[in-house]
């Protein structure tokens, strides 16, 4: 099926500036405090120096830094790239507001976890609501949504074998860090150790809610007869593994009858 090429509407108001302004004034300053934390760790938590250096007069990092750094860094990479160019990442995606409404939901456990985006989450919601209340037209792209079995863009294999390959690795460098503590092998640094089991862990959670997020967002497959994504799918996609897993089942044995080709 090739894509339909939809013009992106352009209907913004002076409320909806008012919010997609302080979104990106949000995002930049959390970039900041995460390219500070991320030098904090570095400078004074010694994070790098410590486990790659091996010598007796270096200390150990305490595990807050290495949680400190992994911050950074996530503030940091996660903020800075919607701070400069948010409008183009709408723009290139195409999502009715709908579709971003359903995607943000679906990344809420996310944004929860790491705290300070929180705020993000928040501003882009008001943003998204902004835009509909002053009869932003998204029309073409929600008629796209609804009668299109899946998005040309939608590579679900891709997807999925990336979150079961995170998992795999995961469970298999767990199960051996097991191994080595009851064998009482130095492995570089159990601070260290910890918080790549805490950063994994996350790398989980977020593959499964970007995967869930593709499922709602990318296919009809989800919808209910008034053309809404009901609670319960919300519920499941907040589950690590268990989400994407549910949704791939319930997607590989609905059949989807997609209006403009009749059924597919």
């Amino acid at each position: 099926m090739n894509e339909i090429k939809i013009e992106n509407p352009t209907s913004e108001g002076k409320e909806s500036k008012k919010f997609l302004t302080l979104l990106k004034v949000n995002c930049f300053i959390i970039s900041l405090i995460g390219l500070g934390l991320f030098i904090f760790a570095i400078i004074y938590g010694r994070v790098l120096i410590g486990n790659y250096k091996r010598e007796e007069n270096v200390l150990d990092p305490q595990w807050y830094y290495y949680v400190i750094f992994f911050f950074g860094v996530y503030y940091f990479a996660s903020q800075i790239s919607l701070a400069i160019g948010i409008e183009k990442i709408l723009k290139r995606i195409n999502y009715s507001l709908y579709q971003r409404k359903v995607f943000i939901l679906c990344n809420l456990l996310v944004m929860v976890l790491t705290v300070l985006t929180s705020s993000t989450l928040y501003l882009f919601l008001k943003y998204n609501k902004a835009l509909e209340k002053e009869g932003y037209d998204d029309k073409e792209q929600f008629d796209y949504y609804v009668n299109t079995k899946i998005n040309p863009r939608f590579n679900m294999k891709i997807l999925v074998t990336t979150t079961f390959g995170i998992t795999i690795f995961f469970s298999l460098f767990v199960g051996f860090l097991i191994y080595a503590y009851l064998k009482n092998i130095d492995f570089i640094s159990w601070n260290f150790t910890t918080v790549i089991i805490g950063s994994y862990s996350f790398m989980i959670v977020f593959g499964s809610s970007t995967i869930c997020a593709r499922f709602l967002c990318d296919t009809n497959a989800f919808l209910n007869s008034d053309n809404k994504i009901d609670t319960k799918w919300f519920v499941i996609s907040s589950i690590p593994i268990i989400g994407p897993i549910t949704l791939l089942i319930y997607y590989s044995k609905k059949k989807i009858v997609n209006k403009r080709d009749k059924v597919i």
